[in-house]
């Protein structure tokens, strides 16, 4: 791993814990009663109300798995070229 690589590694690790701080979460009253968003840390779930269901937004996983594929493209171009005479 070179140190361009390193870099990209904590910036995204970084970028990964900024977005589990602000996390939408599905929040369902039951029958009758509408579906509300909330945004919390992902570590600690809205709290209050009389919510019968709590759980994370679908939306969180198409994030993560950007964030993923992003990585790993930047990482392969980012890689040094083994071909080139030094």
């Amino acid at each position: 791993m070179n140190k361009r690589q390193k870099t990209l590694s904590i910036v995204m690790l970084i970028v990964f814990w900024i977005s589990c701080l602000y996390v939408p979460w599905n929040l369902t009253e039951g029958s009758g009663h509408r579906d509300t968003v909330q945004h919390s840390p992902i570590f600690k779930p809205p709290s209050g109300g009389s919510w019968k269901k709590r759980e994370i937004s679908s939306s969180v996983k198409h994030t993560w798995g950007a964030l993923v594929f992003s990585y790993a493209l930047l990482f392969v171009i980012l890689a040094d070229d083994k071909t080139k005479d030094d």
